[in-house]
């Protein structure tokens, strides 16, 4: 099935002694995606190149406030320590920025 892990080549692994995630590049719609599989969390996701230039963009100062930000159980990171915090509003599952827009790649 398009768009699944088993379609893609791979997997890749990167890892560190805090984090260790395992990627497949994806086909979707007429592109395709990075699919990130989180062993430690066992969460899934899959960004577009959109994203991934965005991510260049940024920092290493912005980039670990992000970090920082997932992993804080009082703010998103609610989901990787239970469950989430009173007021935290769960957004489903992540996309990739065009159909944050509301375009379809």
């Amino acid at each position: 099935m398009a768009g699944t892990p088993e379609s893609a080549p791979g997997p890749f692994h990167v890892r560190n002694e805090f984090a260790a995630v395992e990627l497949h590049i994806v086909p979707y719609g007429r592109g395709s995606r990075l699919h990130i599989a989180a062993g430690r969390t066992k969460s899934t996701g899959a960004i577009d190149a959109t994203v991934l230039e965005a991510l260049t963009l940024l920092t290493e100062s912005e980039l670990m406030q992000i970090v920082a930000y997932a992993t804080d159980p009082e703010t998103g990171g609610a989901r990787l320590f239970g469950p989430p915090a009173a007021g935290h509003v769960e957004t489903g599952d992540r996309v990739g920025a065009a159909d944050a827009a509301g375009r379809r790649n």
